[in-house]
């Protein structure tokens, strides 16, 4: 499970997707469980189209590494 959020998001606190996660660490089997926080975008994240491609290709390396891809 991945959660993406940003620290000057002004819709949701960085601080509700960091406690989603405590709570799915602490008490779901399974995971992994990675909270990611952006340090400088909003809730749009960030602007431009080298920046929006760099996040879809987080996101989707994110994928294909829970997903066992590259793995045998």
């Amino acid at each position: 499970m991945l959660a993406d959020t940003s620290l000057h998001d002004t819709r949701v606190l960085y601080t509700e997707p960091a406690k989603w996660i405590a709570r799915l660490q602490a008490g779901t089997p399974g995971g992994p469980f990675l909270l990611k926080t952006e340090m400088v975008a909003g809730h749009g994240g960030r602007s431009g189209r080298y920046d929006a491609w760099h996040e879809e290709a987080f996101v989707l390396a994110w994928i294909a590494g829970t997903a066992g891809a590259g793995t045998g």
